[in-house]
């Protein structure tokens, strides 16, 4: 279980510190070439993957809440006593 908490964890740290580092490195909307066929640009999407429900941050997180309650409660039934 201590596996799965550290990974979690990093994953959580490195999606905020990019978060971060694109609100404070990019301008909105700008794209910045990367290479000759790649480029990254500084968008905000307000909805799920792909911009599906758009504004429904309430709904959302609660269906967020209630997978992550289920994983871990999945991840903790198969630990050992």
């Amino acid at each position: 279980m201590k596996r799965y908490t550290l990974v979690v964890a990093l994953g959580l740290l490195i999606d905020q510190l990019t978060k971060y580092l694109a609100n404070t490195q990019l301008t909105f909307g700008m794209p910045i070439d990367l290479h000759r066929y790649a480029s990254i640009q500084l968008v905000h999407n307000y909805g799920a993957a792909y911009g599906i429900m758009q504004n429904q941050r309430l709904i959302l997180l609660c269906i967020s809440a209630i997978v992550g309650m289920a994983c871990w409660m999945w991840l903790k039934k198969g630990q050992p006593k």
